[in-house]
């Protein structure tokens, strides 16, 4: 039961709609009466543990009192931390009161289309890559407020009408671990990540990493990849198949950007981007991933996605196997540094046992001398230097 149409709350919050309903709450879209504009009103109702009486008061079973104010403890911070955030990309909330017996949280009412009413393929990579880097700014700024939003799906994106995404629906969103008692538990199948399903108290930003990868799978594939608990069942045969393995893709997109994805779709978060400011280097070509994802066989022997016809496939033919991924060039400059150092240590190591046979100097050795230690030395500053680059870049 949601509240009526004209419904006037906080005595200048009159309600004209409903926007959406979930487990936890009802949203409605209200006109602020004071400002002439509108708003959206989040209303605290977890199902099963509230009823409403005719007059609108929320009134809570007798059996779900502790789950109740739990509920409303939880809905009250949502409220409190977007009310302090600010930014483009993230939806803004004005504050929030208490009445009818439970709370309600007014926030900015966002003319747009949700990102899931998107048609899959029908937004081109620069249409993307504009969505992808408002999106990873937010979730930049979101990890210096060490908030994680935990629930980002499609439907969770909205697209104003100038075409800048904004992040919506912080109920799943949490600043810090508390001891509460009861997990608000939200999995949705494809978005959530391994780390999520071990632990929903977990705030890692590589959560809403996989999240949003998945999300941009889902655009251009037309479904979200594989749930995460499907994939572990068997590693060494994971049934995600990398976009950019995958040459009807690589047709459609850059190489790196199907890459990007890939690499926050990855289950082991330790190869994965650890956090959007990650996953903005990479883009701009000034990160390299721990490892890159393995690329595994195609099954699907059209090389055609769910909405083409038959045969459309630019390739023409089966799907192959992508070769194996560049050697990075710092990987390269190590290798040369180990094998200075080994050949100058190798110099040293004989001019020593030379001279201890001869018992004592010869012009030969001695000329060699420099060489050696000049080798090791050299070697030596290159594998320093390239840790700390390789250090700075982990930071």
């Amino acid at each position: 039961m949601t509240l009526p149409v004209g419904k006037v709350l906080n005595d200048k919050y009159t309600i004209e709609r409903v926007l959406g309903k979930g487990g936890f709450g009802v949203t409605y879209r209200a006109l602020d009466e004071t400002s002439g504009r509108y708003v959206a009103v989040k209303e605290n109702y977890p199902s099963g543990h509230a009823q409403r009486d005719a007059s609108g008061y929320v009134f809570v079973n007798p059996q779900s009192d502790k789950h109740y104010n739990w509920a409303l403890r939880h809905f009250i911070t949502e409220a409190k931390m977007l009310s302090r955030l600010n930014h483009n990309s993230i939806v803004r909330g004005y504050g929030a009161f208490e009445q009818l017996g439970t709370a309600y949280f007014v926030m900015e009412y966002l003319e747009g289309a949700p990102l899931s009413s998107y048609s899959p393929g029908s937004l081109t990579e620069e249409q993307l890559r504009y969505l992808l880097d408002h999106l990873l700014d937010a979730l930049v700024y979101l990890q210096k407020h060490d908030i994680c939003h935990r629930d980002i799906k499609p439907a969770n994106i909205i697209i104003r009408q100038d075409f800048t995404p904004v992040l919506i629906d912080f109920g799943a969103a949490k600043q810090e671990v508390s001891d509460e008692t009861f997990s608000l538990g939200f999995m949705s199948s494809g978005y959530t990540p391994p780390e999520q399903f071990a632990d929903n108290n977990c705030l890692f930003p590589s959560i809403d990493v996989y999240a949003l990868g998945a999300t941009f799978y889902c655009m251009i594939t037309g479904s979200p990849p594989p749930p995460s608990p499907a994939r572990q069942v068997n590693p060494a045969h994971d049934p995600y198949v990398p976009l950019a393995s995958n040459p009807y893709m690589t047709s459609r997109y850059s190489e790196q950007f199907l890459r990007s994805i890939d690499t926050a779709l990855v289950l082991d978060r330790q190869y994965r981007f650890k956090n959007a400011k990650e996953w903005v280097r990479y883009l701009k070509g000034s990160f390299t991933p721990r490892q890159k994802p393995v690329s595994h066989p195609v099954s699907d022997s059209g090389g055609t996605l769910p909405w083409d016809n038959p045969g459309s496939s630019p390739t023409g033919g089966a799907y192959t196997p992508a070769s194996g991924d560049e050697i990075p060039l710092s990987q390269i400059v190590g290798w040369v540094g180990y094998i200075m150092m080994a050949i100058g240590a190798g110099l040293l190591l004989l001019i020593i046992f030379s001279l201890a046979g001869t018992g004592g100097s010869s012009s030969a050795f001695d000329s060699c001398l420099p060489l050696a230690i000049g080798l090791v030395l050299i070697g030596t500053v290159v594998r320093l230097i390239l840790r700390h680059i390789s250090d700075n870049q982990d930071e």
